[in-house]
């Protein structure tokens, strides 16, 4: 346990910095280059889950799809482009990945180059979502509600299922998880999200919609626990306890960042392409 918070006091340490400079012309790309680093290095743990980074023609397209999507979120976020560049490279990786497996027939089989190209579709989008909530309209402070969310329904989960858990939620998946954990959660991210909107109206001078907070920390509270769970799915499936070993005690980026990745494309939708008004 203290070797678990150390390294999150660390982790939490070196992060802020680039959360909270992330407005600053240098600071935006430092902010896009850190996002981009965590997504390759998911990459990586993901190629070494299915037991392919050894097999460097399938690993390499997988990890320059990350940084070619880092890339041309660097140079490209603001051309109206900039979704055709992304859905391009995404059906390249795709095309790569199963010409690769194609020609390598019995060495990578297909459920293999599927579950990889399905995997990183799903990591490189989570993280990158992170960026374009960052830079959207309030998304200074809107991104930060991707944290929170994560952040407060784990703690939420953790504490109420310790206390009160007595019913387990998937335990082929997920042993320790309990239904008790799971609702604890989501009151934690109630929570989490009103006191967000306090803190904006407080130090800020925003107006909160406390009903839209509440309504969407129920429903990120549920996509984060769903992204622990298919994060814990895979590692299950293919017989692995962590992803990697990045952060001592923690496991790897794919252990601290699933829920995450699964929270922000959702509140990116909700946000601005639905355009829930959260804070004005």
């Amino acid at each position: 346990m203290a070797k678990r918070i150390i390294t999150a006091l660390v982790a939490l340490g070196l992060f802020l910095p680039v959360l909270i400079f992330s407005g600053h012309e240098i600071g935006r790309y430092v902010f896009i280059a850190v996002i981009g680093v965590l997504s390759l290095v998911s990459m990586y743990e993901i190629c070494d889950c299915f037991g392919l980074f050894k097999k460097i023609i399938i690993s390499i397209p997988t990890l320059l799809f990350s940084v070619a999507s880092t890339v041309i979120t660097i140079f490209f976020s603001d051309s109206e482009k900039y979704a055709e560049y992304l859905m391009f490279s995404a059906f390249a990786f795709i095309f790569i990945v199963f010409s690769v497996a194609m020609f390598h027939n019995g060495s990578i089989k297909y459920s293999q180059a599927a579950s990889l190209a399905a995997t990183a579709l799903y990591i490189v989008y989570g993280f990158i979502s992170i960026v374009n909530l960052r830079y959207a309209e309030y998304g200074a402070y809107i991104f930060l509600l991707v944290f929170i969310g994560a952040w407060a329904t784990d703690t939420g989960a953790y504490f109420t299922g310790v206390l009160f858990g007595k019913h387990k939620l998937i335990p082929e998946v997920s042993p320790k998880k309990t239904v008790e954990g799971a609702v604890g959660g989501v009151i934690g991210c109630i929570a989490g999200y009103l006191i967000f909107g306090l803190c904006m109206q407080q130090f800020y001078s925003f107006n909160a919609n406390h009903t839209a907070l509440a309504c969407v920390a129920v429903l990120i509270s549920v996509v984060s626990q769903f992204g622990d769970l298919i994060a814990s799915y895979i590692k299950r499936e293919n017989g692995i306890k962590d992803y990697g070993f990045i952060f001592p005690g923690h496991g790897g980026v794919m252990d601290r960042f699933d829920s995450i990745i699964a929270v922000a494309p959702v509140l990116f939708c909700i946000v601005v392409i639905f355009g829930v008004k959260l804070i004005s």
